[in-house]
C-alpha cells in the first residue's frame, strides 16, 4: 500500500531583493525543486539524503501538506493531498530538527503532548490516556510531577521524545522526521534512531527521514533517495545506494564521510551551484570530477538501472 507520493513536482520561489526590484516589479525565481517524484509504502522508513540547500526540507514540507507545489501532484492515501475535498488532519504528523523551537515553552509536557488531540476534538479522558500511552512507547515516565514539568527542564534528548511522543499521539499514517537526531549529542542519537524503527514496528506508521548525515540513513532507512539541487540523482535501496553507488553525486557523497582507519578524507570540490541561475547540463556537472562536455551541455533523465535502482548517470 502506497501512503504518499509524489509526481513531477517542482517549486518555485519569487524573490524580490530589495527596493528598487520592489518598485521596477523585477521578480527572481528560485527554483528549489525539479520534476520529483518520491514515493512513500506503508510501514517503511523512506531516507531522503543530500548536501544543505539541496531542497530536503522543502520536499517534506510539500509531502507534509505545508506548502503547494507549483507543478506536479502529491497524493496522500490514495486521494490529492492539495485538492479541494482533502482532509488529511491528524494523519501526517512532524517531527523537527530542533526540539526547543518546536514546542510552546509556557506549555506543560502534558499539554504539549495533548495538543495534537484537543485540535482533533477528542475528550479530556481520551487524551489524557492516549497521551500516557505515547510517552510510554518513546521510554518517558507518565507520572503526575512529570507530565507538569515544562521543556526547560528537560534534557535535549527527553525533549525530543517527547515531541515524538506528540507526533504519535494520534496515530499518524507518516511522519516527516527532518533531521531529527542532528541536534543531539552522538550518545543520544543512536536511542533516537532506534525509536524510530520500534515506532514503524510498534505503530505501522510509515517515516520521511530527511537527513544529511548518510550513516544515519544507512541505520534507519529502507530505501533511500539522493537529492541534489532540487533534483532526485539516484535512489534505491539503502545498503545498496551506499555501499554500490551508481551516481558521480552519490559516490563523492559517501567519499566525504570520514571512517575509521581511513588516511584520506574527500571532501567535495566547488559549491552548490544558485538555483536562482541553474547550470545548463548536469546540476552536479560543475563539481563532478569524471564530467565532459555532454555533461555541460546535455541533461540527463533519471533512468532505471537493473531491476531496483534508478540514477541520472552511470559511473564507468
Amino acid at each position: 500500500m502506497i501512503i504518499a507520493e509524489t509526481r513531477d513536482v517542482t517549486k518555485r520561489f519569487t524573490l524580490r531583493t530589495g527596493l528598487r526590484d520592489w518598485i521596477m516589479r523585477r521578480r527572481i525565481i528560485l527554483t528549489a525543486l525539479r520534476s520529483v517524484s518520491v514515493t512513500i509504502p506503508d510501514k517503511k522508513i523512506i531516507g531522503l539524503v543530500g548536501e544543505s540547500g539541496s531542497g530536503k526540507t522543502t520536499l517534506g514540507r510539500i509531502l507534509g501538506g505545508l506548502e503547494p507545489p507549483s507543478e506536479g501532484t502529491v497524493e496522500f492515501m490514495g486521494s490529492a493531498l492539495y485538492g479541494d475535498h482533502s482532509s488529511p488532519t491528524g494523519k501526517i504528523q512532524f517531527v523537527f530538527q530542533d526540539p526547543w523551537a518546536a514546542v510552546n515553552p509556557r506549555f506543560t509536557l502534558s499539554q504539549i503532548v495533548e495538543e495534537p488531540l484537543l485540535l482533533l476534538g477528542y475528550k479530556p479522558s481520551e487524551r489524557v490516556s492516549l497521551a500516557r500511552e505515547a510517552l510510554s512507547s518513546v521510554g518517558l515516565p507518565q507520572d503526575e510531577q512529570f507530565l507538569g514539568r515544562h521543556p526547560w527542564e528537560l534534557s535535549g534528548g527527553q525533549l525530543q521524545r517527547v515531541i515524538i511522543a506528540r507526533a504519535v499521539v494520534s496515530r499518524p499514517a507518516l511522519i516527516i522526521a527532518d533531521e531529527p537526531a542532528s541536534m543531539l549529542d552522538v550518545s543520544l542519537r543512536i536511542g533516537v534512531l532506534n525509536l524510530i524503527m520500534s515506532l514503524r514496528d510498534s505503530y505501522g506508521t510509515s517515516f520521511f527521514f530527511i537527513t544529511h548525515d548518510l550513516a544515519q540513513a544507512m541505520y534507519v532507512a529502507d530505501y533511500l533517495y539522493v537529492l541534489y539541487l532540487g533534483e532526485i540523482m539516484e535512489e534505491g535501496p539503502t545498503e545498496s545506494v551506499l555501499r554500490q553507488p551508481l551516481n558521480p553525486y552519490t559516490l563523492s557523497l559517501v567519499k566525504s564521510i570520514p571512517t575509521i582507519g581511513s588516511k584520506k578524507l574527500e571532501a567535495i570540490r566547488g559549491e552548490v551551484p544558485s538555483p536562482i541561475k541553474l547550470p545548463s547540463g548536469c546540476g552536479f556537472s560543475t563539481r563532478c570530477p569524471i564530467a565532459s562536455t555532454v555533461c555541460r551541455t546535455s541533461h540527463p533523465e533519471l533512468t532505471k538501472r537493473g531491476e531496483d535502482r534508478k540514477s541520472r548517470c552511470l559511473l564507468q
